[in-house]
């Protein structure tokens, strides 16, 4: 064997151990998430695939959040992850802290805590540190979330909910899906109310027994929960224009 098929020979060994190894330290994707609110007696199910650190999925949260507390358990609400890596540095670090908290059922008070506070930690250098502080805030098993937040199991999980969310052939956040249909995402509050309704409807063959909205398809603050109370207090359905997706 000459010089040049001896170094060609190393060469291929070597780029093939590389690829090796990189397959082997890649996470596989593991199961899809299931972080759901509500019971869904509507049969419909309302999923979005966000990114925490995205700010228009941030604008889109107070609306989604008084969906979940309009409807109730006429609808279930869906999150999966679609962290926007490249763009947004801080993003894998707050799915990686919400994914942690819901291993100890804490999904959706950190899911919360991560929107409320998008503009605290965004552009921070020590995000990490922050979801951790906000960990303790929930009462967390610190010990356990530590060892959570770095773990493959968690990448796993956002891992499969990214390959979801490419079988759906979802581009940008957030972007909303009912019954596993995608929808436009709505331009207002009211406008989500009624795509609402319509599953809801087209499910159940009745109108929707918590529908914020009146005849005319304006939102009357004074119906619309189970309980008969208000809007969610804060919330300005007038003030919500959604950025262009990210």
């Amino acid at each position: 064997m000459n010089r040049f098929a001896v170094i060609m020979a190393i060469l291929v060994v070597g780029f093939g151990a590389i690829i090796y190894f990189n397959r082997q330290d890649a996470p596989e994707a593991g199961e899809v998430s299931n972080h759901v609110i509500g019971e869904g007696t509507s049969g419909v199910t309302l999923i979005e695939y966000g990114d925490f650190q995205c700010p228009s999925c941030g604008q889109y949260f107070p609306v989604v959040d008084s969906i979940k507390e309009i409807y109730g358990d006429e609808i279930s609400f869906q999150f999966r992850h679609f962290p926007l890596i490249g763009s947004l540095p801080n993003s894998m670090s707050a799915h990686r802290a919400a994914e942690a908290a819901g291993l100890q059922d804490q999904f959706f008070p950190m899911h919360d805590l991560i929107y409320e506070r998008q503009q605290s930690w965004s552009q921070a250098d020590n995000a990490a540190q922050i979801f951790e502080g906000y960990a303790e805030e929930l009462e967390l098993d610190m010990e356990q979330y530590r060892a959570d937040v770095g773990s493959s199991e968690v990448l796993a999980t956002i891992n499969a909910d990214r390959e979801r969310a490419d079988e759906h052939g979802v581009t940008g956040t957030p972007s909303f899906y009912i019954n596993e249909e995608p929808i436009e995402n709505p331009q207002d509050a009211s406008e989500f109310f009624a795509v609402i309704d319509e599953y809801i409807e087209r499910e159940t063959g009745e109108p929707s027994q918590n529908s914020p909205l009146n005849a005319d398809g304006e939102i009357d603050p004074t119906i619309g929960s189970q309980s008969g109370d208000t809007l969610p207090e804060g919330f300005d359905p007038s003030e919500f224009v959604p950025d262009e997706e990210q």
